[in-house]
Parts: structure tokens; C-alpha cells; sequence
């Protein structure tokens, strides 16, 4: 009787009528969720009201999706002729939705489910083209695309070997297109080849340096902040970072997507990694990333609208952080006239796009110091990565709120500016930055470890002296190390600025609003223990003696 019951059940869930109901709902999903996807990148980034329903509903109509497509498969690939590139195709839309989420939320663990969502579309192998069948290149298209996305989120969970492999199939793809398109495509194809090249320009710069065991490389260095570097804040030291706004703006710097090197590194140590946000959410103190604005060569009505966005949504007792790296870029006519607005960053690179002359108009692709004087009513951390940083030292500090300002030297020798920042490297692991200035590319675990744990003595006496002698003097710089990050940031500082006024080939030093106080700067127990540093690593030469340092200004 049971299995009477179930064969009719089996043959009622394939009856022409039920069929029917099953293409239809669908089209249906396949429609509204492609509808509600394409809704998505119409809403600004920032905001939380205006995108948040937004996602939820997307988020929600593709998951239906996906378990449908799971649960009729058999009806709709012999009714609807539904394509394993087709689920390819919706599998890669919701690797996209979480990291768009990861995005917006800067939480880690949805990069790492986009991750998941990717990873099964390549092991499963669901844009791949059979040999021997006719070659579709839209489907190769698609499959370049999910690859380069891929490749993207590869980078930020910073796995190595996954990254070769992504670049390989990117690479393979890339040519069997250009092999077997037509020739209405070619266009299509030297863009592709442009960004397997890019891909490899990128990771060039990233995987420069190899700490080894037994002569073989160690797994790939992580950067974001992990739990032993992170701490609750205290009553006293009570700023929080809320957000963060990450300009790249070089011309001719290595970039992935719109991700240039320096933005991706600003990115890693703006996050603290998975395993402490775990930890942190277990022992119910939550240590939340900040929402970060990651804009890749802006318009200034762009930066405005961001800047504003930002300032609004600040909360009482949290930090708007400004991170801007870019060109150099100087109005001669007005400069030599001693006016306001006369230098500036140039934020869409260095390509300027008419002559510079004496009316404004025609500098409006400019960020300049007095552009951000607005925003210094409520709490800013300001970063400028550019040669001409120190005109930023010009923002006046009017309104009585928290600012600090962390300024570039105006130079360093013998670096390449296209494999990334100094300055920005400095800031994410002074280790890693002072090994390419001394052109190592790799050392020993054992040295690699000695050398991280005395360049943490340098962190920590730096925080607490400043932590002290900012309580003495009364300056807003004590306010800012409450927050991990920005503390981390401010540690990672003072160590840039030591490891650079012992080398000899370096002339400028980094220069921060508030200055550094001169009980951090005339330590002699912090430049020891650079010199221990350079023993270790054994360039040692290419320091100068204690003695030998001329007394600061």
C-alpha cells in the first residue's frame, strides 16, 4: 500500500500540469531575483537604511532560487533545458551578493562564504566547456568574469596557492578565447589579457618576501589584526573607529579590479581577522570592523558625497577616518602667489585633464587640505600617502575636536612606487616594508620571529609613552589609542619613523598632527632595538651608529 502511495506521488510530481507549475516558479524566481540584483547597483554604498532591505530581499529570493534549482533538477533540465553553466551562473550572483555584504558590513566570515560559493563553482567545474563540443564564447565570458571575481576575493583571504591557480584557469580561458572567437570579439580578448597581466603585477608585489623552514616557505603572512593585538577600550580612551574612507588615486601603481595595492593594504589593517572577531563575539565583547568606502580613482563630487555620507552618520564618541593616496600634483600659478588651494592630491591619478591656469575651475579634480576643514567638527584620522603630505599639516585644528594627521615623507630612495607605498607597507607591517628597503626577499622563521618580537617592545613602549604623555600634556592624540586599530596604526608609526631616520640613505621623515612627543622620539632603547633588527636581518651596514644621528630640529 506504502509503495502504491509513493509511485503515485512520483508520477504526480512529473504530470505535464506539475511540470508546468515547476518552470514557471522558476522563470519566476529567475526573474524577480535577477531584478532585485540588478537593483543593487543603483544603491549608494553608504547609508544603512538603503541598502540593508535591499540585500535581505535579494539575499532571500536567490537562496529560494538555489534550493529550487537543487530540488527539481531532474524536472527542469528536461523541461526548461537548464544548463550546468546556468547554475554556474546563479552560484557566482550569490558569491557576489556576500561579498558585496562583506563590503558594506566589513565583516570577515562573508568573504570567506563568497569564498565558498566560488570555490564550488570551480570544483564542480560549472563553466567548464567539454572538448569536442562547439565552443560558446558568451559562456567563456562568463567564466572570465566569475574568475576575475574569484581572483579578487582569493587576494583578501590572502590563500597563494589558490591565487596561481585562479590566475592559470584565468590565463587558459583568456586564450582559448582568443583562439576560437570571432573576430567581432578580439576587442574583448586583449581585455582579458590585460587583466591576467594585471593579476600577475599584483601579485608580484604582494608575494615579494618568503619566510622560510627548513629552507621551504612558510604559509602566506596575515596582516589583519589578531586577537593578542587587540584590546577593550577604556573609559578614558573613549574614540572608536566607525568608519573609514580609503582613497587610491596613483596613476601608475599595481592594481587588481579597482583595488590598487595601497588600498588593499590599507583594507588588511583596517580588519581584525576572523578568528579574533570569533573569539571576541564568544566572550561578548565584540570587536566589529569598521565600515570601510573603498574608492578607486573618485571623482571629487564622489569624495563629497562620501564625506558627507560619513560625517552624518557619525556617532557621538566614534572616528571618521580619511586614508588618501595619491599624486603630487602642484598649481604653479597660484603657488607662487602664496593662495589658498595652490597644492593638492590628485585622487583619478596624475593624467591631468586640461593645463593647469589661474582660474580654480580647472583644479577640481583636486583634493587639497582646505577641502577637508568641514569635517574637522567631529573626530578625524587623517592618512596622506603622497609626495607633497605635508601641506596637509595645514588643516587647522578649529573646531576643538580629536585630529591627527599622519604625513609621508616626501621621498624614499631606490623604490619603485608601482609595486605600492612605502609609507602605506610601513603601516601594515613595518617588518615586511623595512625587508623591501633593504631589498631582502626572504629570512629565516627563527630571524622572522626575533625580529616581530622586538619590533613589538617598540609598539608597546611606544603606545605607553605616548598613552602618558598625552594624559600629561593634554593633547587628543590619547584619545585615538583606545581603538585597536587606530592604536595599532599610531604604533606601527613611531616604528616607521625610528627604522627611517636609521637608515642612512633615507633624508625626510614621516611627520604626524599632534607631533611626537620628544621622550618617544629621543629613545634610545627603541633605536637599539631597530639596530638589533638590522643585526638579525644582516644589513647592518646600512644603518647609522646611535652617535652617529644628527639632533632633531
Amino acid at each position: 500500500m506504502a509503495q502504491n502511495s509513493n509511485s503515485k506521488a512520483n508520477s504526480n510530481s512529473n504530470s505535464p500540469s506539475n511540470s508546468l507549475a515547476v518552470c514557471e516558479e522558476f522563470n519566476r524566481l529567475v526573474s524577480r531575483s535577477n531584478e532585485l540584483f540588478i537593483g543593487l547597483r543603483d544603491l549608494p554604498r553608504f547609508g544603512v537604511k538603503q541598502w540593508q532591505s535591499q540585500f535581505v530581499k535579494t539575499f532571500d529570493v536567490y537562496t529560494k532560487l538555489w534550493k529550487f534549482q537543487q530540488d527539481k533538477r531532474f524536472i527542469l533540465e528536461e523541461h526548461v533545458g537548464l544548463k550546468r553553466h546556468q547554475i554556474g551562473e546563479i552560484a557566482s550572483k550569490v558569491g557576489q551578493l556576500y561579498y558585496h555584504y562583506y563590503l558594506h558590513t566589513s565583516d570577515v566570515k562573508y568573504l570567506f562564504e563568497s569564498l565558498q560559493f566560488y570555490s564550488a563553482i570551480n570544483n564542480r567545474g560549472y563553466f567548464s566547456q567539454q572538448t569536442g563540443q562547439e565552443f560558446d564564447p558568451h559562456i567563456a565570458v562568463k567564466n572570465l568574469r566569475y574568475l576575475a571575481r574569484f581572483l579578487v576575493v582569493s587576494f583578501l583571504v590572502r590563500d597563494y596557492f589558490l591565487i596561481n591557480e585562479v590566475i592559470v584557469k584565468l590565463q587558459d580561458q583568456a586564450h582559448d578565447l582568443l583562439v576560437l572567437q570571432t573576430q567581432d570579439e578580439e576587442r574583448s580578448t586583449e581585455d582579458w589579457s590585460a587583466v591576467v597581466k594585471e593579476a600577475r603585477s599584483f601579485l608580484a608585489c604582494e608575494n615579494f618576501f618568503s619566510v622560510l623552514a627548513n629552507a621551504k616557505p612558510l604559509k602566506t603572512l596575515q596582516f589583519r589584526i589578531k586577537k593578542e593585538d587587540a584590546w577593550e577600550c577604556s573609559k578614558d580612551q573613549n574614540l572608536l573607529l566607525q568608519a573609514a574612507i580609503v582613497i587610491g588615486g596613483c596613476e601608475r601603481q599595481a592594481k587588481f579590479s579597482e583595488l590598487t595595492i595601497d588600498m588593499y593594504r590599507m583594507l588588511l589593517l583596517l580588519e581584525y581577522d576572523i578568528a579574533t572577531q570569533k573569539a571576541s563575539t564568544e566572550s561578548g565583547v565584540a570587536m566589529k570592523n569598521p565600515s570601510k568606502f573603498l574608492l578607486y580613482k573618485p571623482s571629487f563630487q564622489q569624495l563629497y558625497a562620501y564625506f558627507a555620507a560619513v560625517f552624518r552618520d557619525l556617532q557621538e564618541n566614534r572616528v571618521m577616518m580619511l586614508y588618501i593616496s595619491g599624486d603630487a600634483i602642484e598649481n604653479k600659478t597660484l603657488s607662487s602667489l602664496g593662495e589658498v588651494y595652490s597644492c593638492g592630491v590628485a585622487t583619478q591619478g596624475a593624467a591631468m585633464p586640461a593645463p593647469f591656469k589661474s582660474k580654480p575651475k580647472q583644479n577640481s579634480f583636486l583634493l587639497y587640505p582646505e577641502d577637508l576643514i568641514p569635517f574637522t567638527r567631529k573626530p578625524l584620522f587623517l592618512i596622506v600617502d603622497s609626495s607633497n603630505s605635508q601641506l596637509f599639516a595645514t588643516v587647522p585644528h578649529m573646531f576643538g575636536q580629536p585630529l591627527m594627521i599622519l604625513m609621508a615623507p616626501p621621498d624614499i630612495p631606490e623604490h619603485n612606487r608601482k609595486r605600492g607605498s612605502l609609507f602605506t607597507l610601513f603601516l601594515m607591517e613595518p617588518l615586511l616594508a623595512l625587508c623591501q628597503l633593504c631589498q631582502l626577499t626572504q629570512t629565516t622563521e627563527d630571524g622572522w620571529k626575533h625580529c616581530k618580537a622586538l619590533m613589538k617592545k617598540i609598539h608597546t613602549q611606544a603606545i605607553d609613552g605616548l598613552a602618558r604623555q598625552s594624559t600629561i600634556s593634554g593633547t587628543c592624540l590619547v584619545r585615538f589609542l583606545g581603538d585597536s586599530i587606530l592604536r595599532n596604526i599610531i604604533g606601527n608609526f613611531v616604528i616607521t619613523w625610528f627604522v627611517l631616520r636609521m637608515l642612512k640613505v633615507i633624508d625626510h621623515l614621516p611627520t604626524c598632527i599632534p607631533t611626537l612627543p620628544t621622550e618617544i622620539v629621543e629613545s634610545k632603547v627603541s633605536l637599539r632595538y631597530i639596530l638589533d633588527i638590522a643585526e638579525t636581518l644582516n644589513v647592518r651596514s646600512l644603518f647609522h651608529e646611535i652617535t652617529e644621528l644628527a639632533p632633531l630640529q
